[in-house]
């Protein structure tokens, strides 16, 4: 009779947990994004738990032993949910809903799942079985978490769970078939026992080939072990470049569009405490991306004295990188292009882009004789532009070299991005002039020029801009061999 009753005080135990557990999962799910499955399943199972509880017979070994099964895997989700939508451990930083919130709702699942192996617990002992033989040990419910939490732990964590604000990627020391990186976050490992990464290769693509991609790249990753509240980090490891043509378009997206999407793959043995599994890991995830390069700037452009290389002209430009990745190229040389016409070369050294502004300092020379045999034809596509006050002005990298050593993949990757700008062309005049290298005397004369030329031509028809290039056209040649004669350019 006692044990009936006791049996009994389990059922209402999980009545009483099943209950709170419904109010606190029913905010989470009005607050969260996404793993709907997870807090469905939840509060499902506490919802007919609360009837279930109250069914008659009591005790009932086999239905109490079925009920404390599904409460195991409602609590291990109960767990993962709190490490992936909490701010407790880094990932969702700015979560609506106070990490003490969520761990209630875990400790409510998990007082649930001991109420009904306590109320199973009464009823074996109740039937006259013996506990060595027939009951469920504390050791046999941890072992039963863990199985249950490896796979969803492992799978959710690469999986369900959105790349948090916080992660840093670091791609550094190339040559001309792999990358380093390094992967930082502020995420930390939960409470209740290592985790363990077995050795593993992932394969990268990109997202919007597969399932017939080409592997952009791949890494072996060695053993990764992680304590309790230390950091989910990843110490540099080589990524070797695969597909060159897919590298390539793959670049090509980033450059090009709003967002890009990198998937990647792999079969990974996890082990959590004490027990391992092993599972197939396929991870998508969307990153901004340089969507053309609208907000690239020019600022403090100038002449200067001729380097060895021939280089009389310096500029600094502001480069935004929205994505959460830095990385080191090396130096860089590209063509300055006007339609298909190339009018000069530049220079730039990339020792690190980071996210958010980068200001990098370009030298470049202008290619005199090219932009001479084909003025007429470099002012015809200029004019409609300078009827807005702009000038227009594309660029391709030609090369790519780090420590001496050239990187085919970023040629060939960058070699296929034309970056055409329109930018506004008074600023870009008033920096050479300020540069202060033209002379005092020559400033007034280019300035009054300038606003002759922009004036007529957004008082032309359309019609009229072919005559008015060829004008234009002698007066550059003329002002280019003048320049020229100077030593200017």
């Amino acid at each position: 009779m006692i044990l009936a009753l006791l049996s009994l005080l389990g059922r209402l135990g999980a009545v009483t947990a099943s209950l709170i557990v419904v109010g606190l999962n029913a905010k989470f799910i009005t607050e969260r994004l996404w793993l709907t499955d997870l807090l469905v399943y939840i509060e499902v199972v506490a919802g007919v738990s609360v009837v279930a509880a109250l069914v008659l017979p009591c005790p009932n070994f086999l239905y109490d032993s079925f009920w404390a099964a599904v409460w195991i895997i409602a609590a291990i989700f109960a767990l993962v949910v709190q490490f992936a939508e909490s701010n407790c451990y880094g990932l969702q930083p700015h979560s609506p809903i106070e990490c003490a919130t969520y761990k209630a709702g875990t400790a409510f699942a998990f007082i649930a799942l001991f109420s009904w192996l306590g109320s199973a617990f009464m009823d074996r002992l109740h039937l006259g079985a013996t506990e060595k033989d027939d009951t469920v040990t504390a050791e046999e419910v941890r072992k039963v978490k863990v199985i249950y939490a490896a796979p969803a732990f492992a799978r959710y964590l690469m999986e369900g769970i959105p790349v948090p604000d916080n992660v840093r990627i670091q791609l550094k020391n190339p040559t001309n078939d792999s990358i380093g990186v390094t992967l930082e976050s502020d995420v930390w490992v939960p409470d209740g026992g290592d985790v363990t990464f077995y050795p593993m290769d992932v394969t990268f693509f990109s997202n919007d080939e597969y399932p017939d991609f080409d592997p952009i790249a791949s890494i072996s990753l060695p053993q990764l072990k992680y304590k309790p509240g230390e950091h989910l980090n990843i110490p540099e490891q080589r990524l070797q470049l695969e597909d060159l043509n897919a590298f390539a378009r793959f670049i090509e997206h980033a450059a090009f569009n709003s967002s890009f999407t990198l998937g990647g793959i792999a079969r990974a043995k996890v082990k959590i405490a004490t027990i391992s599994t092993e599972v197939d890991l396929y991870k998508s995830v969307t990153f901004p991306a340089f969507n053309a390069f609208p907000t690239i700037e020019f600022k403090e452009i100038g002449l200067k004295s001729r380097d060895a290389n021939g280089y009389n002209l310096h500029a600094k430009v502001v480069l935004d990188n929205p994505t959460p990745v830095s990385a080191t190229l090396g130096d860089v040389t590209l063509n300055a292009m006007v339609g298909d016409f190339i009018i000069g070369e530049g220079r730039v050294s990339v020792a690190n882009i980071i996210p958010g502004k980068n200001t990098f300092d370009v030298d470049a020379k202008l290619n005199v004789t090219n932009i001479k045999n084909n003025i007429n034809a470099i002012m015809a596509i200029e004019l409609p532009y300078l009827k807005k006050e702009q000038i227009l002005a594309s660029a391709s990298v030609t090369s790519v070299v780090y420590e001496g050593e050239h990187l085919p993949y970023w040629e060939e990757a960058f070699g296929r991005l034309e970056i055409a700008l329109a930018r506004p062309i008074r600023p870009l005049v008033q920096s050479v002039l300020d540069s202060g290298f033209l002379g005092s005397y020559i400033n007034p004369i280019v300035e009054r020029v300038l606003n002759i030329i922009l004036e007529n031509v957004k008082e032309m028809d359309e019609d009229d801009l072919e005559d008015y290039a060829e004008g234009l056209g002698d007066i550059g040649t003329r002002a280019l061999s003048l320049l020229s004669t100077l030593g200017i350019l």
